[in-house]
């Protein structure tokens, strides 16, 4: 029955992995849209179109739609926040915020944790950019604009509930293991070559 659950445990590890490397890509494309932008979708990735007079025919072509694209971002938004959401309401994070069974053991999994929000956190808000850039180019369509201006205040939203509990989790830690702490910074290093 052990050897079950690790098995099973690995593999919710490595999907987690990979949803959290497929939305960190296009996160982080979409931080790069620059004003007057636009997006389109290749599969589950975003792409940022080049401008071309064949936009349209291609959009047409491939029959992609505004509305489309604007549902493929925001279920990437949607993904970021639930994935945030879900290492917070690991037991090791809810351990750590809450002050119980902070033993040395559990460090290295509690660094990572607090690794990938950080990650999670630093992409969305560098994704808000892209977003805003967006809005210009859609300035004419309200309902895309309001959806746009909803996401970016999830976005900022989330981003704060993040530093929160990281930063309650680690002053928690603190206040129990005085002749080890841990800062911020530590724990806000990127993790790029481990996803």
């Amino acid at each position: 029955m052990n050897k079950l659950w690790r098995i099973k445990k690995h593999s919710e590890e490595k999907k987690m992995r990979e949803l959290l490397r497929w939305n960190k890509i296009n996160l982080r494309i979409l931080a790069k849209v620059k004003p007057n932008g636009r997006i389109s979708t290749k599969g589950k990735t975003l792409v940022i179109e080049k401008d071309s007079y064949l936009q349209g025919i291609w959009r047409f072509i491939h029959s992609e739609s505004r509305s489309e694209a604007v549902e493929t971002i925001k279920s990437i938004v949607q993904v970021a926040i639930e994935l945030s959401k879900c290492i917070i309401s690991q037991k090791i994070f809810v351990d750590f915020l809450e002050g119980k069974d902070l033993s040395g053991a559990h460090l290295l999994e509690f660094k990572m944790k607090c690794r990938q929000l950080s990650d999670i956190a630093c992409d969305m808000e560098a994704c808000t950019e892209g977003i805003e850039n967006l809005l210009i180019g859609y300035k004419s369509d309200e309902s895309i604009v309001t959806e746009f201006e909803v996401m970016v205040a999830n976005i900022r939203e989330e981003v704060q509930n993040i530093k929160k509990n990281i930063t309650l989790a680690v002053k928690n830690y603190n206040s129990k293991f005085v002749d080890r702490p841990l800062s911020l910074e530590e724990l806000s290093k990127p993790l790029d070559k481990h996803i």
